[in-house]
């Protein structure tokens, strides 16, 4: 008997996503994944662990991986068609589902065996995706490696479905649901993942140490209780679960034999639970005397220098910290439980063992205020670290988070589609709109890029060389250089402060030269020193191309100083100012018009020509 495992196809007009393995399925522009030369961000691992248990107990196996090459669902059908499987079985997400629903009906109008889905979206909704979904046939709910098997086996002896834990299916038009299937215990039992079966040199994320790119896993389930974290509340619990030291590093070893990668990622949740067991897989690598880098992610409460220095001796180059907030008021309603005063000396320990650092941040999570994002940002300013990552808070179902926005009629979409953080929220709160998260995404990106901690140049070049080579390195450098002095004339030529008196803080968008001005969307903010009484701000503005009007607002703090209805055409203004003193100004609008531009979606209210103090 034959099984296929696919990742199947998620391409849509100018964009290509990617779901196996990933937390947060996203999509990419097509621009953007060809500049990458068609990696792939994340190795499917789980379906790469499900094809050697197969192999193993005497399956004939293949897999095909769309992500990596943008195949469509006309080409993937017909691929499938030639391998002739006995059992298909398909990763679903929850931004990719109708897509994918679009692949099972085309599939099973060509190809006549039976279909089963895996992934977390297919979890949660299992009854009802065999109730609406005919081309489906099977559901493995949770952790699938197992059930996928027990389902092959099954159908291959014709025996009773009924019996296979964890499976959703039909049974005379009727939806049966089987009880759950328990995690897998005895990790060490599973076979090494078939790593051959893919293009495995294709993938890696792009906050990679060195290529070729291995994915490593040591452990499953997460202890903790993060209350957007959909992988521990849908796939694998949240018993943790180990490998042995010794099974860790015998993978490690094969896998240095046979693909020589430049880096192993180890992709557990939490790499650093539990230090006797992190210090005696460094023991291990060590005394096996194997040169290999490797990196993983971490908490920074699950750290201290003695554990760090000993995974760097260990070859241990780069850790990923997620801290997602930086208001402790945050932290708790989304019960990661971090404490905030201890997460800078946990990067910092980090960097003096010397190890890269990656930390990940989210905007738009339950209860959050521009302040609290604020927060987050300064945070994130303050720690000196290699690489950064702000991204959109998404309810995936399933999640404790979802829950919420449920219940408390936060989501503004019924469209799974719209479920990508990589391009829009589908929350709104009552102090927090969809359209500010958006907007704070890009401001929280340009503000920390602005004023963060940077190494000295040397130490940068050193990094984008050991990547890719001292041209690469040369040639970013080059490109960098040329970026800073594009910034410098538009600041110069297009500037829209007197900076002398006025400075811009947070909120204004890049210069956009088809507006002709800089941008702003719900509020942007304007430090002034008013240095003599009877001050005058002068204010050039319009409304953004495609809107017949706009309305402009200016407060000090929450006191309003004048109002301006904006037309096509650019207008004057004036705001009395009373001083001499320096204060802060807020310019509110309501933005009206949504682009995306360089990976954002911009909202204009207004837009600003300049801004001047008389």
């Amino acid at each position: 008997m034959k099984v296929l495992l696919a990742n199947p196809p998620w391409v849509t007009g100018d964009r290509v996503g990617f779901r196996s393995n990933v937390r947060w399925p996203f999509t990419i522009s097509k621009s953007e994944f060809e500049r990458g030369k068609g990696a792939s961000y994340h190795f499917p691992i789980y379906q790469a662990y499900t094809l050697a248990i197969l192999e193993r107990e005497g399956f004939d196996v293949a897999a095909i991986d769309c992500s990596v090459n943008l195949m469509g669902i006309g080409d993937f059908v017909g691929v499938v068609e030639r391998l002739a499987p006995d059992l298909v079985v398909l990763e679903i997400s929850t931004p990719s589902f109708n897509t994918d629903m679009a692949t099972a009906t085309a599939f099973k109008q060509r190809v006549h065996v039976p279909l089963a889905v895996i992934g977390t979206h297919v979890t949660v909704f299992h009854r009802e995706i065999i109730e609406k979904h005919p081309s489906i046939d099977f559901v493995a709910r949770g952790e699938y490696e197992y059930t996928v098997l027990e389902l092959a086996r099954t159908l291959q002896t014709h025996g009773d479905l009924a019996e296979v834990l964890g499976l959703t299916f039909r049974r005379n038009g009727d939806v049966v649901v089987n009880p759950d299937r328990p995690y897998v215990e005895d990790l060490d039992a599973l076979p090494f993942p078939a790593r051959d079966r893919y293009e495995w040199w294709k993938y890696h994320e792009p906050t990679y140490y060195a290529l070729p790119w291995i994915t490593m896993i040591s452990s499953r389930g997460c202890p903790y209780r993060c209350t957007f974290c959909a992988w521990p509340q849908t796939m694998y619990g949240h018993k943790y679960r180990v490998r042995s030291a010794k099974n860790v590093v015998d993978e490690m070893e094969y896998c240095i034999k046979k693909y020589r990668p430049g880096e192993i990622f180890f992709d557990d949740d939490t790499f650093t639970i539990g230090k006797p067991r992190v210090m005696e897989i460094c023991r291990e690598i060590v005394q096996r005397k194997r040169g290999v880098i490797w990196s993983c992610m971490g908490r920074t409460d699950t750290v201290d220098r003695e554990m760090l220095a000993a995974m760097f001796n260990a070859g241990c180059r780069k850790i990923k910290f997620g801290v997602e907030t930086g208001s402790p008021r945050i932290m708790t309603e989304i019960k990661k439980g971090l404490d905030l005063s201890k997460v800078v000396g946990a990067f910092d320990a980090a960097r003096s063992v010397g190890m890269e650092v990656h930390g990940t941040f989210m905007i738009g999570l339950p209860g959050e205020t521009r302040d609290a994002v604020k927060e987050t940002v300064e945070l994130a300013r303050s720690i000196r670290m290699d690489s950064v990552q702000f991204s959109i808070a998404t309810p995936f179902p399933g999640t404790e988070f979802y829950r919420q926005c449920v219940q408390n009629g936060w989501l503004v979409t019924d469209r799974w589609e719209d479920y990508d953080g990589n391009f829009g929220s589908v929350v709104s709160y009552p102090r927090l709109s969809k359209v500010e998260i958006e907007e704070l995404l890009c401001f929280a990106n340009q503000e920390y890029e602005s004023r963060r901690k940077r190494d000295p140049i040397f130490v940068r070049f050193e990094k984008e060389a050991r990547r890719s080579g001292v041209r690469g390195a040369l040639r970013r450098a080059a490109e960098s250089v040329m970026l800073r002095i594009s910034r410098k004339i538009d600041n110069i030529l297009h500037s829209v402060e007197d900076r002398r008196s006025v400075t811009l803080g947070w909120g204004w968008y890049p210069y956009d030269n088809d507006e002709g001005g800089r941008p702003i969307g719900s509020h942007s903010t304007v430090r002034l020193l008013v240095d003599a009484p009877d001050r005058t701000l002068h204010i050039i503005a319009r409304a953004p191309r495609g809107t017949e009007s706009a309305q402009l607002q200016v407060f000090d703090g929450t006191a309003l100083l004048g109002t301006v209805s904006l037309e096509k055409s650019w207008q004057e203004f004036t705001v009395p100012l009373v001083g001499p003193q320096s204060t802060e100004l807020s310019l509110r609008t309501r933005p009206t018009v949504a682009r995306r531009k360089a990976g954002y979606i911009r909202h204009y209210g207004a837009i600003v020509k300049s801004i001047e103090v008389r």
